[in-house]
């Protein structure tokens, strides 16, 4: 459970928003952030069975503080929920948001349940000034890139 609790970094806190968000239609926006982990201040998560066992179908409920890496500085939350795959796939397919100051923007993929491991998932769309986005998410363990098209 240790490595979906940290695989899920990906942040919530309803706090300031990292100013480098700031959507523009018509541009791409690179974002560095870093998220923190289950157990920590500002997080929230829950497993389904409460055991926190790994087996396939348990789900991983969460809300988790995001920090921009280059100064720490708070850039938002990300909530959403993961359920694990099949044991030999060693993954879990997420579908959750992420919350930056001047909009949401949407995820789904699958995630490795190897915290060490990298995956790339795409962007489903967004909200406010990241309406109709699309573009990719990056996870290294804590660390999360994410490229945003918006139209």
């Amino acid at each position: 459970m240790k490595k979906i609790m940290g695989l899920l970094v990906i942040a919530a806190l309803a706090l300031p928003m990292y100013a480098a968000t700031t959507a523009t239609a018509g541009g791409a926006i690179d974002l560095e952030l870093r998220e923190g982990l289950c157990g920590q201040a500002a997080s929230h998560c829950v497993t389904v069975p409460r055991d926190g066992t790994t087996d396939p179908g348990a789900r991983l409920i969460f809300t988790l503080p995001l920090v921009a890496r280059g100064d720490g500085e708070k850039a938002g939350r990300s909530q959403g929920e993961c359920v694990t795959l099949h044991r030999s796939s060693q993954a879990f397919f997420c579908d959750y948001n992420i919350y930056l100051g001047d909009g949401s923007v949407s995820m789904q993929g699958t995630l490795s349940l190897q915290f060490d491991d990298a995956r790339t998932i795409p962007i489903t769309g967004g909200t406010g000034a990241y309406e109709g986005a699309t573009g990719t998410l990056r996870q290294h363990g804590r660390d999360v890139d994410m490229h945003i098209v918006v139209p």
